[in-house]
């Protein structure tokens, strides 16, 4: 349903606000009686009248989460995953677990669909989004495993954040070198390169500035 072209474009809603900058405090947030029916019918919909459906639960769970309903946006996304079981699906749950503060809960959500998913750019994908699920989670180990499944595969997401890590930590040069490869094969390949590549490029070298 969601491309693998559009799943780094999502990525932003894992690494969005979560509950403590919220609108909306996930435990006070009532869900409308709208998306309790919504949840209902997608699970009760036959298979061969589930991909309309499918859309449109994902254009409301979009929605929700852009309104900061954390507590809406997980259950249609539970809803959307039990029947999808996809990687598009498991990257919208793992995302709104964040949003609400749950972001253990997420990172066992995509653990699980990782072992059901051949290597590939989903298995990328997938890898790329625990990583930032345990950025939230403070599981620094198994981020840097995840980071480095995704790195090795060619993933781009994973360099991005490889080196935002390394910015953050003061390895300049390390953070030079990952942005930099970025922007070096953006203009090998005549195309604009990552959101964060050139920013990450130029704040590198900061720590050669007098």
């Amino acid at each position: 349903m969601v491309g693998i072209a559009a799943l780094a474009g999502w990525l932003w809603l894992l690494v969005g606000p979560s509950s403590q900058d919220s609108l909306v405090d996930p435990a006070q947030e009532a869900v409308t009686p709208a998306i309790q029916a919504l949840c209902s019918e997608l699970g009760d919909s036959p298979a061969e009248d589930l991909g309309p459906l499918l859309q449109r639960g994902f254009e409301v769970y979009v929605a929700e989460m852009r309104a900061f309903r954390a507590r809406s946006a997980m259950q249609i996304a539970e809803a959307l995953h039990d029947r999808a079981r996809a990687t598009w699906s498991a990257i919208s749950l793992a995302s709104a677990k964040r949003r609400a503060g749950a972001d253990g809960g997420g990172v066992r959500v995509l653990q699980d669909q990782i072992e059901h998913t051949e290597p590939g750019p989903d298995w990328v994908a997938l890898y790329e989004a625990l990583a930032l699920a345990c950025d939230g989670a403070g599981l620094r180990e198994l981020q840097l495993d995840a980071l480095g499944h995704a790195y090795a595969k060619g993933g781009t997401d994973a360099q991005q954040i490889l080196g935002g890590l390394a910015l953050r930590e003061g390895r300049w040069q390390e953070a030079g070198r990952l942005f930099g490869g970025l922007v070096d094969r953006a203009l090998v390949g005549s195309r604009e390169p990552e959101p964060w590549a050139l920013p990450g490029w130029g704040l590198s070298l900061l720590e050669t500035m007098p």
